[in-house]
């Protein structure tokens, strides 16, 4: 009795390993391809050195990822989908920015956001852009106070 409730385990055991083997096998999302893409973001006709860019889908059909991309002190950008640099998948999106920095003693924490709200508000952003299923080199993204 107690070499066959062995084997069950076994049987059992490895019926679970197989399963969860062949989850990744076919069948699940495809990975969308992605395409290389950057730009600059500028406030005031200067970089907006150390902001955040965020690329929101217009008709949502991503994985639930954003890419995004942290403003060099040239004011450039390359985005991030799933590796350093790689680009974004080709389509229509809305564009985020937020731009914060130390807000007194540098050692509290405190930050604010210097940017106006709106262009980290998904609803009420101006910024929009078009990536191509090739490499993209975006307009400037000019950031006004207003």
């Amino acid at each position: 009795m107690r070499r066959q409730a062995t084997s069950f385990v076994r049987i059992g055991s490895l019926t679970a390993v197989l399963t969860f083997a062949c989850l990744g096998c076919g069948g699940g999302p495809k990975e969308v391809p992605v395409f290389p893409v950057s730009g600059k973001v500028l406030f005031k006709g200067k970089p907006a050195v150390g902001a955040q860019v965020v690329f929101q889908p217009l008709d949502g059909t991503t994985d639930g990822t954003r890419p995004n991309a942290i403003v060099d002190k040239d004011g450039a950008f390359k985005l991030t989908t799933r590796a350093k640099d790689d680009g974004a998948p080709a389509g229509e999106y809305k564009v985020l920015v937020v731009w914060r920095v130390s807000e007194g003693d540098p050692d509290s924490g405190r930050t604010r956001n210097v940017l106006p709200e709106k262009f980290n508000n998904p609803d009420q952003t101006p910024l929009k852009a078009t990536v191509q299923a090739n490499p993209n080199e975006l307009e400037p993204f000019e950031l006004s106070a207003k």
